[in-house]
């Protein structure tokens, strides 16, 4: 009757599976047992959380791990500075990052770079005019997730020749099953966030409300080619579709982590307006750490 159901430590889920964390400490009053995690500002009943260890199917993010990767076309900043830049590629210990104010180029070591998360601050420092002079400068690199002039899909670089004046692509989403047709330099552009997520909810869509059928994923290659899809090598496409279905409830799984995340930021910010304890400022700026590390394109989660 009084031994706690979990011990101090212990890995949980919270709910269904939405978030995970370590008991820190546990209370024991006229409710019965609740518990604190070391995570989260929040006290948790015995019937709310679940062992780790018996939830086999849990999508589990490592919010205790603290690095930050820096990736190509993440805006960043020299860590205690203010200008934004765009990083162009990484290089060993170095990256090549764009000034996103003046257009130049420097050679900056990776250590030293931070992310920059505030939408407002990159939008302020981009400079209007030199938008095609940095894209120019980026360039297309395989892994990029382009648009193509005449095409409605979003299109992942697989491959291009030397010189790179001509680049292989596949369809967003599909790439293990569909074959590739040539791009040149001149047609294509990146694709920003809003043109990914407007794709992937499209697919959501097509899932939730219609048959399997991958006529939406090959309608870009006119006339409709099946020879595109290789169903003997790659397995048939309800197989593919699983997969699919998949990866995009493992994003909607983040997404809704992230949005409990904010909630905690915007506890802490209360927090600090009460109290001026800089403890929650630092706790705010963990959280974005964790919110950064979160995939919510499928390109990070295959």
């Amino acid at each position: 009757m009084f031994n706690p159901k979990f011990r101090l430590g212990e890995k949980v889920v919270v709910g269904d599976g939405i978030l995970t964390g370590t008991i820190s400490d546990i209370i024991y009053n006229s409710s019965g047992f609740q518990y604190m995690l070391a995570e989260y500002p929040d006290i948790f009943n015995e019937d709310e959380l679940t062992s780790l260890e018996e939830k086999e199917d849990i999508v589990t993010i490592d919010l205790d791990d603290n690095d930050d990767e820096i990736k190509r076309l993440d805006f960043v900043k020299a860590k205690g500075t203010d200008a934004v830049f765009v990083v162009r590629k990484i290089e060993g210990d170095n990256a090549y990052i764009i000034n996103i104010s003046n257009g130049k180029e420097i050679m900056f070591p990776v250590s030293k770079l931070e992310h920059e998360t505030d939408e407002e601050k990159v939008e302020k420092a981009i400079n209007p005019e030199l938008v095609d002079t940095i894209d120019k400068k980026l360039g297309f690199e395989i892994g990029d997730l382009v648009k193509v002039k005449g095409y409605t899909s979003i299109f992942t670089i697989t491959g291009c020749n030397k010189d790179k004046t001509e680049f292989k692509v596949k369809p967003y989403f599909m790439e293990e099953i569909a074959g590739e047709m040539v791009a040149f330099p001149e047609d294509m552009e990146l694709a920003d966030e809003e043109d990914i997520e407007e794709y992937e909810q499209h697919l959501n869509t097509e899932h939730e409300f219609k048959p399997v059928d991958l006529t939406f994923f090959i309608q870009e290659f006119k006339p409709v080619d099946m020879k595109l899809v290789d169903f003997k090598k790659h397995g048939d496409k309800f197989q593919f579709r699983s997969k699919e279905k998949e990866i995009l409830n493992k994003l909607e799984h983040n997404r809704q982590v992230i949005a409990k995340l904010k909630e905690w930021q915007d506890w802490f910010f209360e927090a600090y307006s009460f109290t001026k304890d800089e403890k929650y400022i630092r706790r705010i700026k963990r959280v974005q750490g964790w919110i950064n590390k979160i995939p919510t394109r499928a390109y990070q989660i295959k």
